[in-house]
């Protein structure tokens, strides 16, 4: 049996106001972004002659040190005010 005309005529609902904010300024940020720093990284590897899983382990390495440091010093900050 085929889709009845009253199927065919149905329009579908809009998405919501914030998945259309997320998926048209939000997401390409972010893919632009990763792109960037994957570019960025390859460049690293290239020019100090370093393999690129070395390159990525360091940039991780120093993004994990960054998020413990913010990390620790916010709950300093709390600590004083409790």
């Amino acid at each position: 049996m085929a889709a009845s005309p009253d199927y065919v005529l149905e329009k579908p609902q809009p998405p919501a106001a914030w998945k259309t904010f997320l998926d048209l300024r939000v997401l390409p940020v972010l893919i632009d972004t990763a792109g960037n720093m994957e570019g960025a990284l390859e460049l690293i590897s290239v020019q100090g002659r370093v393999r690129p899983v070395r390159s990525v382990g360091v940039a991780l390495a120093v993004g994990y040190a960054l998020g413990w440091f913010t990390m620790a010093r916010r709950s300093r900050s709390r600590a004083t005010y409790l």
